[in-house]
């Protein structure tokens, strides 16, 4: 199976549970949750991710292949989505105990205070 359906609460709807809508084959992305789309949306996150084949803060992160059709990928992109709470027990169950890319850790240095 390819499609994902993620039902999450949404924080821009009252916490409502909405869905995230995500196609590993088509590498395609829908559903009615508020942080899907918009400049700041996992759209464009994952758009950035897949471009710079990277993600991560000033401390680490990971590096990436296909963030768009790799299951362990696409759930490290979510978890740098600022709001976006998953719960790995509400995952769809092919997306449980998905084997995720290994951290790229670095040492900040001196850019830290």
């Amino acid at each position: 199976m390819t499609v994902h359906r993620i039902t999450t609460p949404d924080a821009f709807a009252g916490d409502e549970p909405r869905e995230i809508v995500w196609d590993s084959e088509a590498g395609t992305l829908a559903g009615d949750h508020s942080l899907i789309d918009g400049p700041w949306g996992l759209r464009a996150l994952l758009d950035k991710a897949a471009a710079d084949g990277y993600i991560g803060t000033i401390v680490g992160g990971c590096r990436l292949n296909d963030p768009w059709h790799d299951p362990g990928e696409f759930l490290v992109v979510c978890g740098h989505m600022p709001g976006l709470m998953l719960d790995p027990a509400a995952l769809p169950e092919a997306l449980r105990g998905v084997e995720l890319p290994p951290p790229d850790i670095h040492d900040p240095g001196e850019r830290v205070v």
